[in-house]
């Protein structure tokens, strides 16, 4: 399974990451920029791209926005590891894209979603944070995602 990468103009265009991408999706070029997937890998994934799921396609996902950071920042001592929360952009062909939260560090059940087939697991964030703070600029984040084809139960 590959991703297809789709460089957006978003990122570019200084408009907020929460505008929907069904916006600007006929402005997006799909081109032969491929990133291979391999099942259980993780990937990461930046706000102001979209992401081809193949082999078919259907699917489409981006990082709209990282919402929270709590984690415990690597020059504090915590007694709870925190939390990161993100929201995705999932959109099946020419559909509109529905904003799907997902938090890593809470309950295993919260880091997955399931659409059009496929698993989308929220594996990270980076970079970790090293003090407390407020939240980096939104360009500054990866979210590292897995991304599988969803086991028939």
């Amino acid at each position: 399974m590959a991703l297809r990468l789709c460089s957006s103009r978003l990122a570019r265009s200084g408009r907020s990451a929460a505008v929907p991408l069904a916006m600007f999706a006929a402005a997006c070029t799909y081109g032969s920029t491929t990133e291979p997937a391999a099942t259980g890998a993780s990937m990461p994934v930046v706000v102001g791209r979209e992401y081809q799921v193949q082999p078919d396609g259907v699917l489409r996902l981006s990082l709209l926005s990282v919402d929270n950071d709590s984690r415990c920042p690597t020059r504090a001592t915590c007694v709870w590891g925190g939390s990161a929360t993100i929201t995705l952009g999932l959109r099946m062909g020419m559909g509109p894209t529905v904003p799907t939260p997902l938090t890593w560090g809470l309950e295993p059940a919260s880091r997955t979603v399931t659409a059009g087939g496929i698993r989308i697991t929220f594996d990270s964030l980076s970079p970790w944070p090293e003090v407390p703070g407020p939240l980096l600029a939104q360009s500054q984040y990866t979210a590292w995602l897995t991304v599988n084809r969803a086991s028939a139960n």
